[in-house]
């Protein structure tokens, strides 16, 4: 299995925003997350599973009158 961020991009690596930050930051950050994750590291997994399914909600089972 190859690495996602051993992938080529189909943009220069020069390519930049307005505000100069690298376009493709977000998406390298988020290839080394999965691949942490695919290594089998809990603490990645778990990660990733916040980031898809959100936390989960909290339930008040109190009643309020």
């Amino acid at each position: 299995m190859t690495s996602r961020s051993s992938q080529t991009d189909v943009t220069s690596s020069s390519a930049t925003t307005r505000s100069g930050a690298d376009p493709w930051a977000l998406r390298r950050v988020a290839d080394q997350l999965l691949d942490k994750a695919e290594q089998g590291d809990v603490a990645y997994i778990h990660e990733l599973i916040e980031r898809l399914d959100g936390t989960p909600a909290r339930v008040n089972d109190r009643l309020v009158v």
